[in-house]
Formats: C-alpha cells, sequence, structure tokens
C-alpha cells in the first residue's frame, strides 16, 4: 500500500515537471511570460548554476592534475639531466686535472740529464711496518730495485722490490729510506729520513752548522741513487737543546704524499743521440 502512493506521489511530481518544463519551453519559444515559466526558471537555473560550478571545478582539478603529473615527469627529467652532467662536469675535471699533472711530468722529465718511465700509483704497500706504494710498472718496463722516484716536486721514495708489471716503492716519509741531502743556503750535509706525523727529519747534521727554519734541502747525488739537485723538503723546525754532537731538525716533504698519483722512476742517466759525444 505504501509503495503504491509513493509511486503515485513521484507520478505526479514528474508530471507536474514536464508540465511546467512544457509551459517553460512553449513560453520561451513564444517569448512570452508564464508563471510556471519563471517557478521553473526560479528552480532549475540555480541547479543548472551549481552543475556548472561542479562542472568547472572538476574540469579545472583534472587539468591540474595533468599539468602537476607533466611537471612532475619535467622535473624528474630534469634532476637526471643535471645529475649526468654533474657526473660529466667531475670526470671533465679529473680529466683535467689527470692531464695537467701528465704535462708537468712530461715537463720535468725533458728538462732533466736523467732518463724516467712514468708510473701510476694503484696500491698502498702490501706491509703496515713500511710507507710504501705500489707502482703499475716493473721489471718488464725498465723498473729495477734500488731506483729513485721523483715528482717534479721533488723525492718520492725509492723502488725497494720489482716484479714484472708492478713495483713497491718505499716512501721518504719511512725511517729506513735515507737520502744524502744538503742545506741549499749553506751547503750544509746530512741524512733526510722519514720521521713521525707526516714530517721528514734531518740527521747526522753539527749543531754548529747555520740551519734555520725556511732553509730548502736537496739531493747531493753522492748516494748514486737521487740525481743532484731534488728538492727534499723545507726545513720547519731546528733544535740543538739536547745532548749531543748533532741538531735535530724537522723537515716538511715537498711531496704530498697524501695525494700522490702519478711518480716517475729514474731509471739512468740520459743517453746522448747518436753521434753526441757526453
Amino acid at each position: 500500500m505504501f509503495s503504491r502512493k509513493a509511486a503515485l506521489f513521484v507520478a505526479l511530481i514528474l508530471l507536474a515537471g514536464l508540465t511546467a518544463l512544457s509551459l517553460y519551453t512553449s513560453a520561451v519559444r513564444a517569448r512570452q511570460s508564464h508563471p510556471a515559466a519563471r517557478v521553473v526558471l526560479a528552480v532549475v537555473a540555480p541547479l543548472q548554476d551549481g552543475v556548472a560550478r561542479v562542472t568547472r571545478s572538476f574540469s579545472r582539478i583534472w587539468e591540474q592534475y595533468f599539468h602537476l603529473v607533466d611537471t612532475a615527469r619535467e622535473n624528474r627529467q630534469m634532476k637526471e639531466a643535471l645529475a649526468l652532467t654533474r657526473v660529466d662536469a667531475a670526470l671533465c675535471r679529473e680529466l683535467s686535472g689527470e692531464n695537467s699533472r701528465l704535462r708537468e711530468l712530461l715537463d720535468f722529465s725533458s728538462l732533466s740529464d736523467f732518463s724516467f718511465v712514468a708510473a701510476r700509483v694503484v696500491a698502498e704497500g702490501p706491509s703496515d711496518w713500511y710507507k710504501s706504494v705500489v707502482i703499475n710498472r716493473g721489471t718488464r718496463h725498465g723498473v729495477m730495485e734500488g731506483m729513485a722516484v721523483v715528482t717534479p716536486q721533488g723525492v718520492a721514495g725509492q723502488v725497494v722490490n720489482a716484479s714484472g708489471r708492478y713495483a713497491q716503492v718505499l716512501l721518504l716519509l719511512d725511517p729506513n729510506c735515507g737520502v744524502d741531502a744538503r742545506v741549499s743556503r749553506t751547503r750544509a750535509r746530512g741524512v733526510v729520513d722519514g720521521g713521525v706525523f707526516g714530517v721528514c727529519r734531518m740527521k747526522y747534521l753539527d749543531k754548529q752548522q747555520d740551519v734555520r727554519p725556511g732553509d730548502l734541502v736537496v739531493t747531493t747525488g753522492l748516494d748514486r741513487i737521487f740525481p743532484r739537485g731534488l728538492t727534499l723538503g723545507t726545513v720547519t723546525r731546528v733544535s740543538r737543546d739536547d745532548p749531543g754532537l748533532f741538531a735535530e731538525v724537522e723537515i716538511k716533504p715537498a711531496v704530498s704524499f697524501g695525494r700522490l698519483e702519478e711518480v716517475l722512476v729514474v731509471t739512468g742517466p740520459r743517453e746522448p743521440p747518436d753521434g753526441v759525444t757526453p
């Protein structure tokens, strides 16, 4: 019973709406005003306006969604391109630095009276007891035990072990690497080897000798290992307070061992050109 009444009520409502809509349409076509048309306009117009607003809102949201999707994709692509650009820039800087160092090595070797084999540091030494590095040149390249290892800045060390393709270099920082040396300003002579905390020391230097902080220390060439006149370092401290005959002299090495990457192995005196007598 209830359902029949509800159905009848809905039917009447629909009929009234259709009648009002028909009257409204007729009035619009006849360009005449009708009370029912005004009622329909008052009821339908706000609904149409609301629907239009909702439609516009969804349209804007949809457009903004696609705009955000496109923006996110472009942002991701830009980030990827920026990352690649940074990698390329880092590689370019590394290659530029390596080329600069190799050019410096080439210039240094071309001005020397000795022959060299260029090598790259590939690893630290195999033993913790010695301060050493491993280079990628060995006996196949003419590198032998006992040869001096230098850089354009100064003395790096000495080859203590060599295989076919690799060699171990005992660094100047090691106490076992002794180099015959002299103070450039006064010609005072001693032996330079490794100390502690990244500095070297000059041993067997008489207390009476004139040595001051800032003095340059170079090789003498008398040990027949290191060519004469190569830079070992700069005097940073001189002490004559301890008992004994010799002064305590600390030296800052000329070579930055923490950044050692390329070196030159001194293989012997440079041979003169054919037909030229040395």
